[in-house]
């Protein structure tokens, strides 16, 4: 119970300064641009929209905002929350004695783990709670609980069988609902669009995701032909879950792409894209591409953030992207023009 009171009780709620996981915080993105034999986007169009499983409808849905002319980088500025500082805000005296007592506690649920997996609490918390709802019916994620040890996965199911989770917790965690449903609608929507006619959804598409962690998607649609997942985060966490992964994955299953870089260096000169592509990803626009950020930029400097989105929306001409995160060290304010 006590990582999902974190999640749910001491993240930052909505309608705080940050806009760290609001509604409003979510935005697609479609980049102008045609890919060679594909048609394109007349102009960069930004919109909001409401999280939903459903193919999103055609055209601009309501309070998009065109742009004419091709990709454009974030506006000067610092942006990022009040104080001019990146990341989160400062944790309190009882957050911080969480932390340390949930560092321990799932330190304890990876004991005699086969891959001797380590890494921080806060990648792995959000895996567990992704089990967790899909065992509720609130995800469609069954892939998260079979990454989970098989010696400890036991309590996703006691947690839920025995009642031991009030409503009112279930309930702080919507937002991770709404969320996932939202970017998963997007991908959705993105395969079905990229998918000729007559080759049985072979067709060559490729996904980046920032800040990857134990994201599920490259196993839930990692069958798909033709598909490429390629999965950027810290070095440490991006080998952590590639053995996590494998040991997932079938014998003879072609894995994704772990693409190990430090966003924050992005600040300094360091290339996303040139270590992407060093380990395969096309960044020519000759392959139909999307880019998932999906709470990443919160917890980057503004500099980096800048710098990363800058890099994304020049270097991948006709890319989509999908971005639920805090867009103000960008320059976006949600709500606002």
């Amino acid at each position: 119970l006590a990582f999902l009171l974190w999640q749910g009780l001491l993240l930052p709620p909505h309608g705080r300064g940050t806009e760290a996981f609001s509604p409003a915080a979510r935005l697609a993105c479609r980049t102008a641009g045609p890919r060679d034999g594909a048609a394109g986007h007349s102009g960069a169009r930004l919109f909001s929209s409401p999280p939903t499983r459903e193919r999103p409808p055609a055209g601009s849905p309501p309070g998009s905002v065109a742009g004419g002319g091709g990709p454009r980088g974030p506006p000067a500025g610092g942006g990022g929350p009040p104080g001019g500082g990146g990341g989160p805000p400062p944790q309190t005296a009882a957050q911080k004695l969480l932390e340390v007592v949930l560092d321990a506690a799932f330190g304890l649920l990876y004991v005699g783990d086969d891959i001797g997996l380590r890494d921080s609490s806060k990648n792995l918390r959000v895996l567990w709670t992704r089990a967790i709802l899909n065992r509720l019916g609130k995800i469609d994620d069954p892939v998260a609980f079979q990454l989970l040890p098989e010696r400890t996965r036991w309590i996703v199911d006691a947690l839920v069988d025995g009642g031991l989770l009030p409503d009112s917790v279930v309930e702080k965690l919507d937002w991770i609902v709404r969320r996932t449903n939202f970017i998963d609608g997007q991908l959705d929507s993105f395969l079905d669009e990229t998918s000729s006619d007559g080759d049985d959804g072979g067709s060559r598409r490729q996904v980046l995701v920032l800040g990857s962690g134990y994201d599920t998607r490259c196993l839930r649609y990692g069958d798909r032909a033709g598909l490429d997942f390629f999965c950027v985060d810290l070095p440490a966490v991006a080998e952590n879950s590639r053995m996590v992964v494998e040991r997932y994955l079938p014998p003879g299953a072609r894995p994704p792409a772990f693409v190990p870089f430090d966003l924050n260096d992005a600040s300094d000169g360091g290339s996303l894209l040139g270590a992407a592509a060093g380990r395969g990803l096309v960044v020519d626009g000759s392959v139909p591409t999307m880019v998932l950020c999906e709470a990443v930029l919160f917890y980057l400097e503004p500099g980096a953030a800048r710098a990363v989105t800058s890099e994304l929306f020049s270097g991948l001409p006709g890319a989509r992207f999908c971005l639920t995160d805090n867009l103000s060290k960008v320059g976006v304010v949600p709500g606002g023009g």
